[in-house]
């Protein structure tokens, strides 16, 4: 079929819509290489492929066939001139970046989705109040100002769009008293979108394309490592993910782009010794870098027996998030726990640490030297083999847990 158009003698053709500027077009942006994005009815973005692009533009009164000796179409030139001009470096949704076109670390970048931030106003917040007060007041600190004050600057980065850094929240406490419920409240405030690094951190994959659309990224109840090393490793991925503002997007398929998301991380863990190994010692580099809030188990502020409870309760507990926010944003954070590099200054409440510190090499060795002969002797007492004395110890009636885990952290 012939896709050339004969114009009848002594007639003009109309003016070229190549020759109009791309803005009177609807907004087109080439996402290399081969995929195209564009704006819906209700102003979402959605990915295309070439030919419904080319239909589109067809439809805007560009000419799909050619005329004469033109060498391609209307339709096909202006494709070309998106392919030159509206080209991006990568497109999708991205921390804390509002949708639209960016320019981040040199690069043009069309971000297609927002957080959706929830609006703070004046109100009452008793659930979400007694929740808190029962997981994170302690005999030995109210933990409270610090989870606020840690959320108000994640706020104000947020709502802003500026980068600031920011410890890492950890939830260390008893199995089912509320840690990742309140991780939950978390991604809720921070805009809805929550991620999981831990298999990126720990080298369980090269991609971690889908965590840069996530503000809060959080680990729950990993299976932790005994050896000093990956505990090492996983602090220093901690590291990483806190304190620095440029990080490597590599997503499967992709050639790896530096990027600025702005993301929260929380990790909560079960507070026996053997959870609490997927943390890494506490050594200078990352202590500042890490809250150790310590969390009780008391009763939910509503029932919790039934699915019906529990959808009540969290019903409950969204509707408070508004007024709790106004109080998160509009409370100024105490001048004595103020901090210039994160906003606040940094918690470890003293029975997490100490539990962190016991499992630190230096005092699983220490450990070791101090047990006195006969506890590592099996029952049988036959002599303890140099290389299996940590078994017969993990097993001795009476040791204590922390000794006990100790004791396999050294295999």
């Amino acid at each position: 079929m012939n896709d050339l158009i004969e114009i009848p003698a002594g007639n003009e053709p109309l003016p070229s819509l190549v020759e109009m500027p791309i803005a009177e077009l609807a907004p087109i942006y080439f996402d290399p290489p081969s995929h195209y994005w564009v704006e819906d009815s209700r102003g979402d973005w959605i990915k295309l492929g070439e030919t419904n692009v080319i239909r589109r533009l067809k439809a805007a009164g560009l000419r799909g066939r050619r005329i004469l000796d033109e060498a391609i179409s209307e339709a096909e030139m202006r494709l070309i001139e998106i392919q030159r001009d509206c080209d991006v470096a990568y497109a999708g949704p991205l921390a804390g970046h509002f949708k639209g076109l960016h320019e981040i670390c040199g690069k043009r970048v069309l971000v297609t989705e927002s957080p959706k931030l929830i609006e703070p106003f004046r109100g009452k917040w008793p659930t979400i109040a007694k929740l808190l007060k029962n997981l994170l007041h302690t005999a030995e600190a109210d933990q409270r100002p610090y989870l606020i004050g840690w959320l108000k600057v994640a706020l104000e980065s947020l709502r802003s769009g500026v980068w600031r850094p920011g410890q890492a929240l950890v939830l260390a406490g008893p199995r089912d008293c509320g840690k990742s419920l309140l991780q939950k409240l978390v991604t809720e405030a921070l805009g809805g979108r929550v991620g999981k690094p831990y298999r990126y951190m720990t080298g369980g994959s090269d991609f971690n394309g889908e965590l840069f659309g996530s503000e809060h990224l959080t680990i729950e109840d990993e299976l932790s490592s005994r050896y000093a090393n990956a505990r090492r490793a996983f602090g220093a991925s901690i590291k990483q993910f806190t304190v620095n503002e440029v990080q490597s997007l590599h997503a499967k398929g992709k050639q790896a782009l530096s990027m600025v998301p702005l993301w929260r991380l929380t990790i909560s863990v079960n507070d026996e010794p053997e959870n609490l190994l997927i943390l890494p010692p506490l050594d200078d580099s990352i202590g500042d870098k890490l809250h150790l809030l310590k969390c009780n188990r008391k009763p939910m502020p509503m029932p919790t027996e039934t699915a019906a409870d529990r959808k009540a309760f969290w019903q409950t507990l969204i509707a408070e998030m508004p007024a709790f926010l106004y109080h998160v944003e509009n409370r100024p954070i105490a001048e004595e726990l103020r901090c210039g590099r994160f906003g606040i200054k940094t918690y470890h409440h003293p029975d997490i640490s100490a539990a962190i510190d016991e499992l630190a090499p230096e005092m699983q060795l220490l450990t070791f030297a101090s047990t006195p002969p006969t506890e590592v002797l099996e029952s049988t007492r036959r002599p303890a083999r140099l290389l299996s004395w940590k078994a017969p110890l993990s097993q001795t009636p009476g040791l204590s847990p922390t000794r006990r885990s100790c004791s396999r952290l050294t295999m």
